[in-house]
């Protein structure tokens, strides 16, 4: 992933919720679930700061927002 894209995403993930932002992009660029990121997570010591439920509204308001960026940059070319 190019690295301006990728400080992007992450600067997005974490205007959404400072807290969990990092494990909102991961949850995207990686392709993992919850129960993924919390088990990795739980190996690390961590307790995702966040429910499922709450997790899954924030990483729907992220990916409408990837979506919004990216139609108005599709409507500047």
């Amino acid at each position: 992933m190019n690295q301006y894209i990728e400080s992007l995403l992450r600067n997005m993930a974490s205007s959404i919720d400072d807290g969990i932002g990092e494990m909102l992009f991961r949850s995207i660029s990686e392709n993992k679930s919850f129960d993924v990121i919390e088990m990795q997570e739980a190996c690390k010591g961590n307790v995702i700061p966040a429910s499922r439920n709450s997790f899954y509204r924030k990483r729907r308001r992220y990916i409408s927002n990837i979506e919004q960026r990216l139609a108005a940059t599709m409507a500047s070319v």
